[in-house]
């Protein structure tokens, strides 16, 4: 059969009509990915039960504990030959045993010598003090305490070949040395204690 002139557009026409078409699709096809790539997996995130945990006093920084934790205090002392401690003394101390430390490190003058006029009684009242506020709370949550003796403490000052804070100093050591006042380290050579010595607290030696 012969096609005539108009026939013959409208088959051709057809065809090229077909042919983008199809061409269109598969271009279109390539250009968008696969739907199965763009699922997520929705599969929920595991929590390490190994992790540190944030441990501090509610409403306080509570950073990571890690393998070894140290709280510092320091300067605790009120007036010369005061007995009494400022409100956050005795807060910090009550707060000390939430941090769960390993250890605690006193840079000194825990009490408020350092003054001649100070009588034995006087001086033996501070560290009774100390003992009531600082030391036996630290005693009854487990917590070691180590420090340095301050100048209120115990002054190393000399004169005339004599330490100036003789009596200061041999109180200190009678209250340091009472067995009712261990302040829980581990000794490596306590032999001039509480002046000089040193321990060692989960690995740590000072």
């Amino acid at each position: 059969m012969l096609y005539n002139r108009r026939q013959f557009l409208i088959f051709t026409g057809g065809l090229i009509g077909i042919g983008v078409t199809k061409v269109g699709h598969q271009l279109l096809n390539k250009s968008q990915p696969n739907s199965s790539e763009n699922i997520i997996s929705e599969t929920p995130a595991t929590i390490p039960t190994n992790q540190p945990i944030a441990i501090a006093p509610e409403g306080l920084f509570a950073p990571i504990k890690g393998d070894v934790r140290i709280v510092v205090i320091s300067d605790l002392n009120g007036p010369y030959g005061s007995t009494d401690y400022d409100p956050e003394v005795d807060k910090a101390i009550a707060l000390t045993p939430q941090w769960q430390p390993d250890l605690l490190l006193c840079g000194g003058d825990m009490v408020a010598g350092q003054k001649r006029s100070l009588t034995k009684q006087q001086i033996e009242a501070m560290w009774a003090a100390f003992d009531v506020h600082v030391s036996a709370p630290l005693r009854q949550a487990n917590i070691p305490l180590g420090f340095t003796i301050g100048n209120h403490d115990a002054s190393g000052s000399i004169s005339g070949g004599k330490y100036t804070f003789e009596q200061e100093r041999n109180l200190a050591s009678a209250y340091w040395n009472n067995p009712n006042h261990n302040p829980g380290l581990n000794f490596i050579d306590k032999a001039n204690f509480p002046f000089y010595y040193s321990f060692q607290q989960q690995d740590i030696f000072t």
